[in-house]
């Protein structure tokens, strides 16, 4: 059996109608201004926003100095001996690398080759690499050949949890010093980096409480004000009392009725609704007898 569903499209609301009122480029300016983002939250998610946000090269110089630090030579392997002799050698070093050769095969005049580093035992490795350099800066380069210099590798390798993924709030805390602007520019990032949609979607829902959008709304299309009657329901969120609004809200409002009495519906509608702005109280005064007629019982 065939069954026929009927699709019922989303009606678009009057926050969408509004919304739409704007570009993207005002959207982004209110969401970048309006959204309240605190670091903590932005942590919680988006912890992948911290990358590419801070000064890799000094986080990874930082970090290989202290991994340096703390560890001693035992810390090390005989291949990064090796390794960080053949890339940093000199004639002291040959010449020593040749004694101790020497002093272990008892032999005489023989030269420098790379392949006798294979046959010395770590401590005799060490005393070659100290012939010439300091032990802090022989650490260093061990630690950078042994950890790389690549800050996303470091990060993933030594401040992961057990998944393999970026801890939000121990990274943070990591990188905080290399952040160039602070939780300020984390902030702005995310926002940046935001779903559009997502943004518009964001204001939509604020335009019912944020004066702000709802005059720059009405500013740039004073039609909207047919709409914003819709909208609002009177309260000390929204603009339903200000002079602008019910001036405009009668002019809009006339040219869809022609009874002789459509002003003193609309002043009835704005008094019922919202309460009517002194001012309009004043301009419309001549209307107002209608209002307080039985007619419209008030």
């Amino acid at each position: 059996m065939i069954t026929n569903f009927k699709i019922f499209e989303s009606e678009e609301t009057v926050e969408d109608k509004l919304v739409d009122e704007l570009n993207r480029e005002e959207i982004e300016k209110f969401y970048d201004e309006k959204y309240d983002m605190d670091i903590q939250t932005l942590l919680e998610c988006w912890p992948e926003g911290l990358e590419n946000t801070y000064d890799e090269d000094k986080f990874v110089r930082d970090f290989i100095y202290n991994y340096a630090l703390d560890r001693e030579f035992e810390d090390f392997d005989n291949y990064d001996f090796i390794k960080y002799i053949k890339d940093n050698i000199t004639e002291r070093k040959k010449k020593k690398i040749v004694s101790i050769y020497n002093e272990i095969n008892d032999e005489t005049n023989i030269k420098y080759k790379k392949s006798m580093l294979i046959n010395l035992e770590n401590d005799q490795l060490i005393e070659i690499m100290l012939e010439d350099e300091e032990e802090i800066d022989i650490k260093i380069q061990l630690a950078k050949n042994q950890c790389g210099d690549d800050a996303d590798d470091i990060l993933q390798t030594y401040y992961s949890d057990e998944n393999g993924e970026p801890k939000g709030e121990n990274l943070y805390n990591i990188i905080f010093k290399y952040i160039d602007g602070g939780d300020d520019a984390l902030i702005k990032k995310w926002k940046f980096n935001e779903d559009f949609e997502e943004k518009k979607s964001y204001i939509s829902n604020l335009i019912e409480y944020d004066i702000e959008l709802q005059r720059y709304i009405l500013n740039k299309n004073e039609n909207t004000v047919l709409l914003f009657a819709e909208l609002f329901k009177g309260s000390s969120e929204d603009i339903s009392t200000e002079y602008k609004f019910q001036k405009l809200y009668i002019e809009k409002s006339l040219k869809k009725y022609n009874h002789e009495d459509s002003v003193a519906k609309l002043l009835k509608f704005l008094y019922d609704e919202f309460g009517l702005n002194s001012e309009i109280e004043k301009e419309y005064e001549n209307d107002l007898w209608l209002i307080n007629s039985e007619k419209y019982n008030l």
